[in-house]
């Protein structure tokens, strides 16, 4: 089934970004706590380019990938947070906290060239593909690019009013404003909506372009499309969601 496909893959991620996250390696104290690696995972050293060795990166760093794989640094973009490649083959990444989406160019040597792609934006999180459009999640709207030659142009509206903090009923209170976007195979445009703190009464948790299908106080932190299913959305608490074509959330 593709969800017990799907959820062994992010804790994979996980484990990833935790051990990049940790410390060089050293003995461990025996009054610590140990496990062993996952089945099929094995420990290599990050490897780190020329230029790119700034820190956390200054000292090295050991990670878990599937055996026989290396990991190594193609480039760094201060504050990133998600990424979809192009169909140019380039990589681009959302960077929410300067409002801009930068486009990381490969070089032939496992790195990349770094430019700015869009600026400007209000807290710029999702991006997607469908064909040569591309889809521009912001805080309160999504928008629509033509991407042509390495530039987005002609931005049009999907949906605009989304709910951040700037929105006058919430007062400043949106802890999770930023927004996650994908595309079903209908066609369909899914938006995540975040819950507006950790705990919240009542809180619409998934918008979508064509119909409403807030049904649960969850906050989606990732969205994908996948052959079978219009929309899958990983929310936390840890929970993964389906999303029909009839528009209505299925727990699974």
């Amino acid at each position: 089934m593709t969800s017990r496909r799907i959820v062994p893959m992010l804790a994979a991620v996980a484990v990833l970004l935790a051990a990049c996250a940790a410390g060089p390696p050293g003995p461990v104290s025996s009054g610590a706590p140990s496990a062993a690696a996952p089945e099929n995972l094995a420990p290599t050293t990050v490897t780190v380019p020329d230029g790119l060795a700034a820190a956390p990166l200054d000292v090295p760093r050991r990670v878990l990938v599937p055996s026989g794989w290396t990991m190594s640094v193609f480039a760094r973009v201060p504050s990133a947070r998600l990424a979809a490649w192009a169909p140019d083959g380039t990589l681009l990444v959302s960077v929410p906290q300067d409002g801009s989406v930068v486009r990381l160019t490969p070089d032939g040597r496992g790195t990349a060239g770094v430019s700015v792609l869009l600026d400007g934006l209000n807290q710029p999180h999702g991006l997607t593909f469908a064909g040569t459009t591309l889809y521009v999640a912001q805080s309160d709207r999504v928008d629509a690019y033509s991407y042509t030659g390495g530039a987005a142009t002609d931005p049009r509206p999907v949906v605009t009013g989304l709910p951040d903090a700037k929105s006058p009923e919430l007062r400043g209170r949106y802890a999770h404003a930023l927004k996650s976007v994908a595309v079903g195979p209908d066609g369909a445009v899914y938006i995540s909506v975040g819950s507006t703190g950790n705990v919240s009464a009542v809180s619409p948790s998934l918008s979508r372009s064509k119909t409403s299908a807030g049904k649960f106080a969850l906050l989606p932190v990732l969205i994908a499309a996948l052959p079978g299913k219009s929309a899958w959305v990983l929310v936390k608490p840890p929970l993964l969601v389906s999303v029909p074509s009839n528009g209505l959330l299925t727990p699974t």
